[in-house]
């Protein structure tokens, strides 16, 4: 069993911990700033420029830890872990925007704000929830003809400790509907007994792409979460399935790389959904 600290060598500890903290920043300001000097003086205008990713692959090679003709790379993954981060922050008076538009305009659940032909809804969800960090929550969800988004904001009520504000991407699915599906599932299985496994394969995987797994009977948190599941749930990440992103009290997303795709997705209809409220404004 180790020793407790004294508060002398905490003091201490800290006091080293803060000197290698600033002795990295100002190493990493350093190189940072003779990077970018050196971009600018052979890449002035990156746009005319296609071999940028080129430039920036071989530099990456000089951190390769594990030395081999391996495609895994830790420092690769930290980069877009980086990036996206760093985009996300980007986003954030941007997302706080669209919750105040939608609750200043009354958007709920039942009366969205619609636009790009129906194709598209963007709604907030009031709660009075309260996490154990006396956090309170803004919740609003964009949906797509293919997938459905829910961004959560994590707000300290001690604007002191704003920086440690968190804010969240999921993804949620829809619910089934069986009356209004009965009778279409009937034709489906009737179809079955002539075209067999085939069929049957191809309507799982479309089933599993757009409807939630949160049925009655499951023992486990869901895979495919519903918006229904995340209310009763606060509003928290499913252990198996749903998360996207989060910055926050941790600092940068992490295994972003793995995510890319759909994190892409989701900031594209973000700053869509950003455009459309704004255009809205202008035609008043």
């Amino acid at each position: 069993m180790s020793k407790k600290k004294s508060k002398k060598e905490l003091e201490k500890w800290w006091e080293n911990y803060n000197a290698k903290s600033q002795k990295r920043k100002e190493h990493l300001d350093k190189a940072t700033s003779s990077i970018m000097r050196w971009c600018k003086k052979h890449y002035k205008n990156p746009r005319e420029h296609m071999d940028g990713h080129i430039v920036l692959a071989r530099a990456l090679e000089h951190f390769d830890l594990e030395d081999s003709k391996e495609v895994g790379q830790l420092y690769l993954e930290w980069l877009v872990d980086e990036f996206a981060t760093k985009k996300f922050i980007d986003n954030i008076p941007d997302i706080d925007f669209i919750y105040q538009q939608l609750v200043e305009k009354g958007y709920d659940e039942e009366n969205s704000f619609e636009f790009n032909d129906m194709d598209n809804h963007l709604f907030y969800i009031p709660t009075d929830y309260i996490d154990n960090f006396k956090r309170r929550y803004q919740v609003f969800a964009m949906t797509t003809q293919n997938t459905n988004f829910l961004v959560v904001r994590k707000i300290h009520n001690n604007r002191v400790l704003a920086d440690n504000d968190t804010v969240c991407f999921y993804q949620y699915w829809d619910q089934y509907d069986f009356e209004s599906q009965e009778e279409w599932d009937v034709k489906e299985m009737n179809s079955f007994k002539k075209e067999g496994i085939n069929k049957a394969i191809l309507m799982a995987e479309w089933i599993t792409e757009r409807y939630s797994d949160n049925i009655p009977g499951r023992k486990y948190e869901p895979n495919r979460p519903d918006l229904k599941w995340y209310k009763e749930n606060n509003f928290k990440s499913s252990m198996f399935g749903g998360h996207i992103f989060e910055v926050g009290e941790i600092g940068s997303g992490n295994a972003t790389i793995y995510n890319f795709g759909i994190i892409k997705y989701a900031i594209f209809y973000l700053r869509f959904s950003l455009e459309q409220l704004i255009d809205m404004e202008k035609e008043k």
